[in-house]
């Protein structure tokens, strides 16, 4: 004879409910008080959409004015349904969705949407990184990123994308014209309070880009670009 289900156990079945929305609540999970253990738990489920709805609307702001908020509100039930949320941290959940729209049928003849999702995620991700690493600096000359510091890029002129989508449109703005323009090389950085999206050369973005897979020792000739990141709170000592 088994004992009484743990917490933990309870807690488990529950997300998993929540996760898969043609799942019937094991007897006793969900207490039914004037409504069926089903019809309860899916009013969970809606208020789970909604929240979920509410931290992509607030990560993707650019996305959402670009696809309309109508179409924005079906697309992350969608997403939630192909990448649940698995963690407590609600700031994690958007991380997969410009994967997403790459297979997102009605979005096959806008190529540059992805991108746009990529380059507000990396926002997202300096926004919430720490300033600095914290570890302790040691000699040797080896250099890493900041914490803060993403590289997002694009063939797409995508950090002029964000910027219309995100500014006020009157009756007569004109619409933006993207032919001819891009790529874009872009450094997200936060040194200090505000978030920062800098236009990079090309080859300075991919001298940078040598640093995401870990600390590395530059060569003497690159002495005056580290001084110049460092200076700028993009490379720290390792």
């Amino acid at each position: 004879m088994s004992g009484p289900r743990s917490l933990e156990s309870m807690q488990r079945a529950f997300a998993q409910c929540l996760i898969d929305r043609t799942r019937d609540p094991e007897p006793g999970l969900v207490r039914e008080r004037g409504l069926s253990a089903r019809q309860r738990l899916d009013v969970y489920r809606h208020n789970t959409r909604i929240v979920q709805g509410d931290a992509l609307e607030a990560i993707y702001p650019a996305v959402r004015r670009l696809v309309g908020e109508e179409f924005f509100a079906h697309m992350a039930v969608l997403y939630g349904d192909r990448h649940p949320s698995r963690h407590g941290d609600l700031r994690r959940f958007g991380a997969h969705l410009a994967e997403f729209m790459e297979g997102f049928e009605p979005l096959a003849a806008y190529a540059y949407l992805p991108d746009v999702a990529r380059l507000e995620w990396a926002l997202h991700e300096a926004l919430h990184a720490p300033a600095r690493s914290g570890e302790p600096v040691r000699t040797g000359g080896a250099h890493r990123l900041a914490p803060h510091v993403r590289l997002p890029r694009s063939p797409f002129p995508v950090a002029r994308i964000w910027e219309y989508a995100l500014g006020g449109h009157g009756p007569d703005t004109p619409r933006l014209d993207i032919e001819g323009l891009g790529p874009d090389h872009l450094l997200v950085m936060r040194p200090r309070l505000d978030v920062q999206v800098l236009a990079v050369d090309p080859a300075e973005w991919h001298w940078l880009a040598r640093f995401r897979g870990g600390p590395r020792v530059p060569g003497a000739a690159d002495a005056q670009r580290v001084r110049l990141w460092r200076s700028r709170g993009v490379l720290e000592p390792a």
